[in-house]
This record gives structure tokens, sequence and C-alpha cells, in this order.
């Protein structure tokens, strides 16, 4: 306990001492938390499109990692990494964007079909609550 109060002296600063504004910097948070809303929306709404399992999971991804590279674009906390002038977020996006694209042309060469239908389910569901979902 005595090395952490020695340690918080190092660090207090009286008021003349802190600039008097501090950089500008994006609501990086706020623009993650409205991104999400807006992937949910897009993906639950896509859902029932596509003609083989597995689209909607991947189109989900490519979406998340290009949104993720440009929220990462705009925050200013971390420097390029491995050589290049990405941040290992924007180098992760980048990836599972391209094996997400590969998953969607292996399952584009696969024949249509689907493990259930949408219409079926959603008659299962009316059913069970009794309630009517359109």
């Amino acid at each position: 306990l005595g090395n952490f109060r020695r340690q918080a002296r190092l660090f207090q600063f009286d008021a003349d001492e802190l600039p008097k504004r501090s950089l500008p910097v994006h609501p990086s948070q706020i623009y993650a938390a409205i991104n999400a809303l807006l992937l949910c929306i897009v993906v639950w709404h896509l859902q029932p499109v596509p003609q083989r399992d597995g689209v909607t999971f991947l189109i989900a991804i490519i979406l998340y990692s290009l949104s993720r590279f440009m929220l990462e674009g705009i925050r200013s906390d971390e420097g390029g990494q491995l050589g290049t002038s990405f941040t290992i977020a924007q180098l992760v996006s980048i990836a599972s964007g391209v094996a997400a694209a590969l998953g969607l042309v292996a399952i584009g060469k696969l024949p249509p079909g689907r493990g259930w239908k949408w219409p079926s389910v959603l008659k299962r569901l009316n059913r069970a609550d009794g309630t009517a979902m359109n």
C-alpha cells in the first residue's frame, strides 16, 4: 500500500499544470453502438432471403468487418502494426472479411436448400404462443 501511495503522488497535477483543452476525439463508442443496432436490423431482415444456410451469417461477418475497419480508422489510440498503417483490429477485420467472402463463394457452389423454411417456423411460433407474427 505504501508503494501505491508513492506512485499516486507522482501523477498528481495542479489545475494550472493541466492543458486548457484536450485533443478533439470522435465518440467512437456511440458510433459502435449505432453500428451494432443497424447491423442487427439489417441481418434480421435479411434472414429469410438467402436460399442457402450460412449466407446470412457470412454477410453479417462481412458487414461487421467493414464497419469495424471504418470505426478503427477514426480512433486514434493505436498506431500501425506489422509494418502497415493498419491497426490490429483493422488487420483482423480484413482477414475475417476475406474468410467470410471465401465462405460465400464456397456456399454458392452448393445446391440451393435450407434446413428449414421460414414460413413453417413462423406458423409454429404463432401456434405456440397464440399471437400472430408477420
